[in-house]
């Protein structure tokens, strides 16, 4: 998995416009303020409708653990709303000639295309010494520190495309550059 995604939009019409614009007023950056904002919405609304296509649903065990910590049901992809989580990383840049959208959390791109089971490769992890449960039992045994090989990820992770446009978030940015182009604003 690259860390980077480049996704560029081949319209043609749209090329030619974005040329016109350039060689009309030299500048583009106050419309590009504007569609990265539009595109910032149309990010957000992928998680208000859990995508467009829609997502694949969280596994069982995925939502055992959310119901434990009071986070399910909720929204997949959205554990801490805007505040600290993934959704609240996403932001937008206006550069010379062009918008990047990231979002800074480090497992962003791991959700956004997903991943193999194994993937990443093994790993051997120290485990901390810790009491369980005998099964049918009421006493606690200890055990002791010791070390583990685990794979990364541990299972299949679902590509849940939430920085996806949509062909209708993409004609919206085109109304702002026209809108730029016949007003100037």
């Amino acid at each position: 998995m690259s860390d980077t995604q480049k996704l560029t939009y081949d319209d043609k019409e749209f090329q030619k416009l974005f040329k016109q614009v350039l060689g009309r007023f030299g500048t583009i950056e106050p419309a590009l303020q504007g569609m990265g904002e539009v595109g910032l919405s149309e990010i957000y609304e992928n998680f208000e409708t859990q995508g467009r296509p829609k997502w694949k649903k969280l596994s069982k065990g995925r939502i055992k653990d959310r119901k434990k910590v009071k986070k399910w049901p909720g929204q997949i992809l959205v554990v801490k709303g805007v505040s600290g989580g993934l959704l609240g990383s996403i932001h937008y840049k206006v550069q010379p000639g062009s918008i990047v959208w990231s979002a800074n959390k480090i497992y962003a791109a791991l959700q956004h295309f997903g991943a193999q089971k194994g993937e990443f490769g093994t790993f051997v992890v120290t485990v901390k010494e810790y009491k369980r449960k005998i099964k049918g039992k009421r006493k606690k045994i200890t055990v002791k520190e010791h070390t583990r090989k685990i794979k990364l990820p541990w299972g299949n992770i679902p590509g849940r495309k939430y920085m996806h446009i949509p062909q209708e978030g993409v004609k919206n940015q085109e109304k702002v550059l026209i809108e730029y182009i016949l007003l100037g604003k």
